[in-house]
C-alpha cells in the first residue's frame, strides 16, 4: 500500500485552507493512505480542520515507513 506520511508543519497539507487539498484528495480517492500526525495537528491547533487522510501516531507512521522498500523525502 502507498502512504502519504505527513508530519510538523506538513500537516498543514491536509487541513482545510490548503492549496494542495483537492490534489490530496484524489489521491486519496484512488486508494493512497495519507496519514497525518495526531501531535503535530494539536500542537499546531488544526485537529478540527483535517480535511482528508486521517489522524496518525508516530508507531503508525514509523511503521508505514519501515514497511517498504522505498521512501521519498524532500
Amino acid at each position: 500500500m502507498t502512504h502519504i506520511l505527513l508530519v510538523n508543519s506538513a500537516v498543514t497539507l491536509a487541513c482545510q485552507g490548503s492549496p494542495v487539498l483537492e490534489s490530496l484528495t484524489g489521491l486519496a480517492g484512488m486508494g493512497i493512505k495519507i496519514l497525518a500526525c495526531g501531535t503535530c495537528l494539536r500542537h499546531l491547533g488544526l485537529t478540527e480542520t483535517l480535511t482528508v487522510g486521517e489522524v496518525s501516531n508516530m508507531v503508525a507512521i514509523v511503521g508505514a515507513m519501515t514497511a517498504t522498500t522505498k521512501v521519498l523525502s524532500p
